[in-house]
């Protein structure tokens, strides 16, 4: 990349949509680091466990389908928005159920939540740029991101088992 390649970047696009694809890394690793907790806890089969995995993935994979049809209206940096707060906000109220059914309803909005961040940072990051040589350097920031997040995910969710915080 070269110096005058900083000048054309749009700073805002870049930065959120690498952010919302470490936060996503985040809170998707930090998923099977409670798993066996959960089952434990709420002595549940493996089967009725596993759908704490399979519905989010289905529901994921449906917004992420059907965002297409919306981003260009509402702009990439407001559905980032949506979708990380949804993610949010489902791991908060995981984290305050004792119920296996709500924490499947939860899992749903973590779903919709992942499906629409997915679709969305890449779209912010194309954005941050016109230039397709510049937007491959961008993309292969982009990606880094996740693996910064799968590296730090287990640590950081050890710390707070720590602390008692989980």
């Amino acid at each position: 990349m070269k110096s005058s390649d900083i000048n054309r970047i749009l700073w805002p696009y870049l930065i959120m949509g690498y952010s919302a694809l470490l936060c996503l890394g985040f809170l998707d690793n930090s998923r099977a680091s409670v798993f066996e907790n959960m089952t434990v806890a709420l002595g549940l089969s493996d089967e009725r466990a596993s759908l704490f995995f399979v519905i989010p993935s289905l529901c994921a994979f449906v917004s992420s389908l059907l965002i297409e049809r919306f981003i260009g209206r509402l702009g990439s940096v407001f559905i980032l928005r949506l979708g990380l707060s949804a993610m949010g906000l489902a791991f908060v109220l995981f984290g305050l159920s004792k119920d296996f059914d709500f924490i499947l309803l939860e899992a749903t909005l973590f779903g919709v939540g992942f499906g629409l961040v997915s679709v969305a940072q890449n779209v912010a990051v194309s954005e941050a740029s016109d230039s397709a040589a510049l937007q491959r350097s961008l993309f292969s920031g982009l990606h880094s991101m996740y693996a910064l997040a799968s590296l730090m995910s287990p640590i950081l969710a050890g710390f707070l088992f720590a602390l008692s915080l989980s």
